[in-house]
């Protein structure tokens, strides 16, 4: 069985740090991570890149402005 989680994310880069980071470090080999982050400021993308590399994240998407998504 296949687990897929969404983050998404927007400016909130001490959040997702501790988000990000706690998931990437407690991932099961059968979950993947796609982060979707909403239109951030610079230091929430360079947390979003410093996860980025991490066999769990599959996907990264940077939408250019806010879509209040949830």
């Amino acid at each position: 069985m296949n687990i897929r989680v969404l983050m998404i994310t927007y400016n909130r880069p001490t959040y997702t740090e501790l988000s990000l980071k706690r998931l990437c470090n407690t991932a099961p080999k059968n979950l993947k991570i796609t982060i979707w982050d909403n239109g951030s400021d610079q230091e929430t993308k360079d947390v979003i890149n410093k996860y980025s590399a991490y066999p769990c994240v599959e996907r990264t998407i940077y939408n250019k402005k806010n879509d209040r998504l949830r």
